[in-house]
């Protein structure tokens, strides 16, 4: 395979093993990667994913319909998408490594173990305690997703974590990345050093640029944009009912109608 082709390459999954990392142990001894749902039975026989809503919306009948739709969204991929030499990647919440392994099972349903933990795909773990300081800072924000199971696949990601488990280092993206940065930790002025090197760039600054950088950003007009939280704020309520159904979930907001007197 050429280093330009980045399409014959199995997907690389992100499968989380819980809220706290709590399957973490039994997926990697017993080699699965594991959903909840203990109320849910095997789906093997399923019909699609209207039914597996359905069936959601039964076993949690207070949830809300955007949460259950995550929910099956997410449940539906495991089921459906995930196939047999897939990449899966596991970032361990209770030692900070990373545990890499390759599908051998698509899904199946594990009555074995406990109710919570059967729904699973077989994964053979090659390694289980690569370093996060093996991974480059854009990765680990990849694999920072709040989703419970996502592929990944910005900045390179699926061919640089294939490459992270065979050669346990993570080489970078193949072309510069396009990048957005937060550079809000500290919540005053950004400064002009907050500019990086990259084809484009979003320079997300709570409270504004200071005078040095307002003048370097325009010097870089056609590289570079600077939010401030109006701008970012602006650009979720414009664009909120646009997003992905998954990103909502994490970001619920609610419209609300005010009575205005002539």
């Amino acid at each position: 395979m050429s280093n330009d082709d980045r399409t014959e390459l199995p997907t690389a999954w992100l499968i989380r093993a819980g809220r706290s990392g709590e399957r973490e142990d039994f997926n990697l001894e017993r080699g699965f990667a594991s959903m909840g749902w203990g109320r849910i039975p095997d789906l093997r026989e399923l019909s699609g994913r209207d039914e597996l809503e359905r069936m959601m919306q039964t076993a949690a009948p207070s949830a809300r319909k955007k949460s259950i739709s995550t929910w099956a969204n997410q449940m539906w991929t495991l089921i459906d998408r995930v196939r047999v030499d897939d990449l899966i990647v596991l970032p361990r919440k209770a030692t900070s490594q990373i545990a890499l392994g390759v599908v051998t099972q698509e899904y199946w349903y594990n009555d074995d173990s406990e109710p919570d933990w059967r729904h699973v795909v077989s994964v053979d773990w090659q390694c289980t305690d690569v370093p996060r300081t093996a991974v480059k800072q854009d990765l680990l924000y990849s694999l920072g997703s709040a989703l419970t199971i996502c592929t990944i696949t910005r900045n390179d990601g699926k061919w640089r974590l294939h490459q992270l488990l065979k050669t346990g280092a993570d080489p970078g993206a193949r072309s510069k990345p396009t990048f957005a940065r937060d550079a809000d930790a500290d919540p005053g002025h950004t400064d002009s050093d907050a500019t990086d090197s990259a084809d484009q760039g979003l320079l997300v600054a709570w409270g504004g640029v200071n005078q040095p950088a307002r003048r370097e950003m325009r010097s870089q007009f056609f590289r570079v944009r600077v939010w401030d939280a109006d701008d970012l704020l602006d650009a979720v309520f414009r664009n909120y009912d646009k997003l992905d159904e998954a990103l909502q979930a994490e970001l619920p907001l609610k419209r609300i109608w005010n009575l205005v007197e002539d």
